[in-house]
This record gives structure tokens, C-alpha cells and sequence, in this order.
């Protein structure tokens, strides 16, 4: 009897460790939030918004890139954003793809430190945005 207390013990235990190496959603390299305007956007990251204008005038999808993305769908991103603000202090480029795994036709982005990066309309490659190097 206390053999199987013991192994029914072990196996809970077990089961509550988590596995080394498993990935959380803070590990994750996109964070989604509902809002609008450039304050709602991290220091140190990129962030595509759902529409034009930074979502002005009405909240609406953001996702906040902390790392290279090579398959925005995978977050439920893909060919949505249009308008992106690259908010870097120092200087920093971005490259946004049309097709997963950084493929099909690309476009740089940049921040020069103070100017940040702000795009307000993506024109011809809005709602196009498939993969991105941050």
C-alpha cells in the first residue's frame, strides 16, 4: 500500500515539473494587445498595428515584436498589419517580408535613435506583412 502511495506521489509530482526547454508565452518573440496610438508600443521593439495611423481612433490589434518573426501566422499576424512603428532609442533597421520565412519581396524600415521609426500607412504593402527581421 505505501508502495503505491509513494508511485501515485511520484507521478504527480512528475507531471507538475515542467519539461527543460519547454517554451512559455514570455518567451514567445510577438505579444499581442488591443490599442491605438504610439504609446501603446515597448521601448526596444517593433510593432505592427491592424490599421492605418497607428489604430487611430479606434482600438484595435497590435503585435509587439521582440525578435525575428519567420512566420507571422503563427500568431494569427499574418497579412494584417498596416501601419508599423519601430521604436528603438539607438539606430536600428527592421526588414518586413511578404512571405513567410523571409521570402518574397522585402522592404527596410528604420529608426535613427531619437526619430523613431513611424510608418503610418504601409501603401502598396499594406495588409501584406508575412515574416520580419527584427
Amino acid at each position: 500500500m505505501i508502495k503505491k502511495i509513494a508511485l501515485a506521489l511520484t507521478m504527480t509530482l512528475a507531471a507538475a515539473v515542467p519539461v527543460a526547454g519547454s517554451a512559455s508565452a514570455a518567451d514567445s518573440p510577438v505579444r499581442e494587445i488591443i490599442g491605438q496610438g504610439l504609446d501603446a508600443c515597448p521601448e526596444q521593439s517593433v510593432c505592427l498595428y491592424q490599421d492605418t495611423n497607428f489604430n487611430e481612433g479606434k482600438d484595435a490589434r497590435i503585435w509587439i515584436l521582440t525578435d525575428d518573426v519567420p512566420q507571422l501566422s503563427k500568431y494569427d499576424a499574418n497579412d494584417r498589419a498596416s501601419s508599423v512603428y519601430v521604436h528603438f532609442r539607438g539606430r536600428h533597421s527592421v526588414v518586413l517580408w511578404t512571405d513567410s520565412w523571409y521570402s518574397g519581396l522585402s522592404w527596410g524600415l528604420r529608426s535613427n535613435g531619437d526619430d523613431h521609426g513611424k510608418y503610418s500607412d504601409l501603401d502598396d504593402y499594406n495588409d501584406e506583412v508575412s515574416s520580419v527581421v527584427v
